[in-house]
């Protein structure tokens, strides 16, 4: 059972979602719903696309709310505004046509403010292969609100059902008084009380006890302080985005792509609750999924296969006490090479390799209590993971293995460095950004004023990765070296974290407001 709740223009701000009162959202995020049903939550998620890049659009009605119903951005569904002159929903249809066509049976809903949703995003829907089941425009957000709580109520035990509900009067009042200005908040208060009698409309059903209900709630976009939306602030992007259901993961929402969460990730996450494959052209993955069991990385000779050569590899490498390197054999990066690191070679023979590892996962250079956190909050993320969430080997996911290596290299200085200080002024901003821009795509050769925060002589997206990571820093000096693997008493600490993993992740996770990487994990 899908409930997915899009409210209009809901952002931050002086009085945004983070600073009015809202029980009824934080009983979601909180986990406090219901029994058995847990929160996730994150107000980092973006809205606009990638600045920059080719999924780049405008923050306003048209593209966002296609966005969340189709997994992909205006480059792919070619709204660009809200005038929807020509766009592309037969090749890229809304989740709730994924599910007519993929899960027998199901019923579908949509009750909405914003006429516009059914007249052209919705339009395809009905075809030979699917046919959407409920429609309703009933006009403002009470009379949205009564329709869904009837609806709800009228759906059939044992037949799922993806509802999808549109509030508009937030985006109403941000126009009238921006996000700065009391009105705004106080309509984000009132649209939390309509919530609230949809919540009871789902838990108050007959036999919910039994039912698997996914809620989730985000917004098409923010509001500017006096007003507005459309551009690429972060008043205009940044947006809510809450997940409750009994799989997901109390806390922070995990990334589950490299740009880390957006409201693209909606029609993904409800395609896999349902179990229904991701189609490859959705931008967005699935929030919440459980811990991968991440590889090892055997490919000692760095070619792209893991093969007989790297046998020889570690053979060459097999025997000295440490510390060693993973192109001499060491494929779980203890710094020594031996009969662990040939069963992982051996397990991953034939297979495709990764890159080295780094634990430094807020790059303040020190491999710390701090970074097990942030390794903690993303644990579960599934691919296009980078490293400043906490992805050490560089395989797109952030799992157990990552803990390992972290483990293994508490207390070490930073094996890489990263000074996204570009113009050298010792302020990481804006400017640094606009000379990665421009160096971007130098792939050999290329300078640390270019861009390269790695001093790797390239100048990619790992690089704008660091700078989002420093960003609001002074630049950081430069480590060279590592110091000597840790003592008993890191052990100790490190048994310590162990401890508190299966069973604390929620209080650590809590703990922190924010990281450097910019991601949120609590409403406050």
């Amino acid at each position: 059972m899908s409930l997915v709740i899009g409210i209009d223009g809901m952002g931050f701000g002086e009085y945004g979602f983070s600073a009015v009162s809202t029980p009824n959202m934080d009983r979601l995020i909180g986990g406090a719903w219901q029994p058995n049903y847990n929160g996730s939550y994150s107000d980092q998620a973006f809205a606009g696309g990638v600045v920059g890049e080719a999924t780049q659009q405008a923050t306003l009605s048209g593209p966002g709310w296609s966005t969340v119903l189709t997994g992909v951005w205006a480059n792919r569904h070619r709204v660009p505004d809200s005038n929807f002159f020509n766009p592309d929903f037969e090749n890229n249809p809304t989740y709730l046509e994924t599910l007519e066509e993929s899960v027998a049976g199901i019923h579908s809903a949509t009750i909405v403010a914003w006429s516009k949703i059914h007249e052209h995003i919705l339009a395809t829907a009905n075809d030979a292969n699917s046919q959407l089941d409920f429609r309703s425009n009933p006009g403002g957000d009470l009379s949205v609100t009564s329709t869904t709580v009837a609806h709800i109520g009228s759906l059939v035990d044992g037949v799922p059902a993806a509802v999808f509900v549109q509030l508009t009067s937030v985006d109403t009042s941000g126009h009238l008084f921006g996000s700065g200005g009391v009105g705004y908040g106080d309509s984000i208060t009132y649209t939390d009380s309509l919530i609230g009698q949809i919540l009871d409309a789902v838990s108050n059903r007959p036999h919910f006890a039994y039912e698997d209900w996914q809620v989730i709630v985000t917004s098409d976009h923010g509001q500017k302080a006096e007003g507005g939306h459309g551009g690429h602030s972060d008043a205009e992007r940044l947006i809510p985005l809450i997940i409750s259901s009994k799989n997901i993961t109390q806390g922070a929402l995990a990334p589950a792509v490299l740009q880390g969460v957006s409201h693209a990730d909606v029609a993904p996450t409800v395609l896999g609750h349902f179990g229904v494959p991701i189609p490859s052209h959705y931008f967005g993955g699935v929030l919440g999924t459980p811990l991968p069991d991440d590889p090892l990385d055997s490919d000692f000779d760095a070619d792209g296969d893991i093969d007989g050569i790297d046998f020889l590899g570690w053979q060459r490498g097999y025997g000295p006490i440490g510390p060693m390197s993973q192109s001499a054999g060491d494929a779980n990066y203890d710094t020594v090479v031996d009969s662990d690191d040939l069963a992982a070679w051996g397990t991953q023979f034939g297979g495709v390799p990764v890159e080295l590892s780094n634990s430094n996962f807020d790059i303040d250079n020190n491999v710390d209590g701090m970074d097990f956190l942030r390794w903690q909050r993303n644990a579960g993320a599934v691919g296009r993971a980078n490293l400043f969430i906490g992805d050490a080997n560089r395989d797109g996911n952030v799992g157990k293995y990552d803990f390992q290596l972290w483990e293994s290299q508490f207390g070490q200085a930073a094996g890489t460095s990263f000074d996204s200080d570009f113009d050298g002024d010792n302020r990481i901003d804006g400017r640094d950004f606009l000379q990665w821009q421009r160096g971007y795509g130098v792939v050999g050769g290329a300078e640390h004023a270019q861009g390269d925060a790695s001093h790797n002589g390239a100048v990619d997206s790992f690089d704008l990765g660091a700078w989002e990571a420093q960003f609001g820093r002074t630049s950081l000096p430069l480590l060279a070296a590592s110091v000597p693997e840790p003592g008993t008493c890191v052990l100790l600490i490190c048994g310590f974290f162990w401890i508190l993993l299966p069973s604390r992740r929620p209080l650590l996770a809590a703990a922190s407001q924010s990281t450097s990487n910019g991601i949120s994990f609590a409403k406050c």
